[in-house]
């Protein structure tokens, strides 16, 4: 597991739509390019001193060109904003996969997002982000005009290679779209629609919104500067089973959402012992890249399955649960953004007249090796892996017991809870406290002379989980008293260490 770099400067690149579009005037007869050129002007403002924060400028101009870089001073930056013209076509996905790469080379050469090590959220290096100004007119490019958003693969060596999209999971796009009529009102269905450009935002865990004049502009640009310095990872959270299979009905008929891509707060850059595992073991048949080992998707995919907790009637309350007695594995929490999955939680958790209830999390793939050399390459395994945390309502006695106002308790509804967050355990956390559990048991041997069965459950288990785990894992166990076996299995192959440092050379030479 890499260190952390602390210290970095938030960094935001605002990509600004030039195309001729952008001269429209409004009713204040102002273009909508000057209005967005106020907007990023009274952003920097916020900002001033280049140690706070890092602005960087990228215009439509051929489809993604570089105005202010790296190396360019906040002084060169705003005197590029100043002289931007709009005479370009609104070809917005080159010009977004071009921020992306330009992201990329100000990113730390230390390690390469810990590729096939698990994912660590509290590693996120420092908060980056992409800022769209466009009219949300049609996108065009050379060829035409497009009718979809597909976001081109990226040209950066280390994302080609390894990654599916070209952004990173700390990496965010908030869009802003300019409709601003200059006479007469929006039409009610160009109001809340930030069009085809928009989905690149939720494909980010980002959002687009729409402003219609410039002081709700200037409202925007408020609330989206306490976003740009925020540090936070972006998940894909979908489905494991339908709840009818799952053994959950009830009268609602309540439907679990197909997916939805939110954010987890980073609220500490201290430390943590567990990770979100990775959807491909890679072991020592993984000999390269590219050929034979799986692209990382930028968003971690998170399949979840309702699971009733103590205290609803089917274990009773005075029964431990993992989820809920927090004395042994010790779960790590970050707070989750607002989202269909977690409107589901809320529901799900009324109908049953339980707030004990969690969604627990999986990670497909998570405990399946990658094919051996020659083979054909692996898609994520529809093996569902071991569950590794769970989705809750947010305590609201800080003791980690959830306990519902008196009113609500009455009307059998859980609508206050503050909200969610998700719990990072060791993997396969259900197996790991039944067997803990029992070698704590006392007895007159102790845990040295418990059952050669225990004791051979445990080895099992620390076998079988992913090798990212075990110098935590190991940590943990000692904490309660109970050795296991060193394993010195690699994190790669040696091939594959090469290949991730000859990676790593290209980078810096390309900074």
């Amino acid at each position: 597991m890499a260190a952390n770099v602390k210290g970095q400067v938030p960094c935001t690149c605002i990509l600004l739509d030039t195309s001729a579009s952008m001269n429209q005037r409004t009713s204040s007869n102002i273009s909508l390019l000057d209005m967005a050129k106020a907007a990023i002007e009274q952003m920097v403002r916020r900002f001033p001193n280049e140690r706070q924060h890092r602005f960087l400028l990228v215009t439509t101009r051929y489809g993604g060109t570089v105005e202010a870089g790296w190396g360019d001073s906040q002084h060169v930056f705003l005197q590029k904003v100043k002289n931007a013209v709009a005479r370009d076509l609104s070809d917005l996905p080159s010009a977004v996969r071009c921020c992306f790469d330009l992201l990329e080379k100000g990113r730390s050469t230390y390690d390469i997002d810990n590729y096939g090590q698990g994912r660590w959220p509290w590693m996120t290096m420092e908060a980056a982000s992409v800022w769209i100004l466009s009219d949300g007119c049609d996108i065009s490019n050379d060829t035409g005009i497009l009718s979809s958003f597909n976001l081109p693969r990226s040209e950066a060596p280390t994302s080609a290679e390894l990654f599916l999209e070209p952004f990173r999971w700390d990496q965010r796009v908030w869009m802003t779209i300019l409709r601003c009529p200059g006479c007469g009102s929006l039409p009610q269905e160009l109001a809340n629609n930030p069009g085809p450009a928009g989905s690149i935002a939720d494909m980010t865990a980002g959002r687009a919104q729409v402003v219609q004049n410039m002081r709700e502009l200037m409202k925007a640009v408020e609330s989206l500067s306490s976003r740009l310095i925020a540090a936070s990872v972006g998940v894909k959270i979908v489905p494991l089973e339908d709840d009818e299979e799952n053994g959950f009905k009830d009268a609602t008929r309540i439907k679990a959402p197909p997916q939805a891509n939110t954010i987890l707060v980073v609220a500490s850059k201290a430390p943590q012992f567990w990770p979100i595992p990775d959807s491909t073991l890679l072991t020592e048949s993984a000999t390269s890249i590219g050929n034979h080992s799986v692209p990382r998707a930028a968003l971690p995919v998170l399949s979840y399955k309702l699971v009733c907790g103590t205290g609803d009637g089917q274990g009773g309350e005075g029964q431990k649960d993992p989820a809920h007695d927090h004395t042994i594995l010790f779960p790590e929490f970050y707070e989750v953004e607002p989202c269909a999955v977690t409107d589901y939680l809320r529901e799900r958790c009324n109908a049953l007249k339980n707030p004990r209830a969690i969604l627990q999390l999986y990670v497909k793939g998570s405990s399946t090796p990658c094919p051996a050399a020659g083979e054909m390459p692996l898609s994520i395994s529809p093996c569902a892996g071991e569950p590794f945390g769970f989705l809750r309502l947010i305590p609201q006695d800080g003791m980690g017991r959830i306990r519902p106002s008196s009113s609500s308790a009455r009307a059998g509804l859980l609508l206050d809870f503050p909200g969610v967050e998700l719990a990072l355990l060791p993997y396969n956390y259900p197996k790991l406290y039944e067997i803990v559990e029992e070698l704590r048991k006392p007895n007159a041997g102790g845990i040295a002379n418990k059952s050669t069965q225990t004791r051979q459950e445990l080895e099992a288990y620390v076998r079988s989980v992913p090798p990212y785990y075990l110098k935590s894992l190991r940590k943990l166990l000692r904490n309660l008293g109970i050795a296991i076996a060193d394993r010195t299995e690699p994190m790669h192959s040696q091939h594959l260490v090469h290949a991730l440092t000859r990676l790593k050379f290209v980078k810096v030479e390309r900074i």
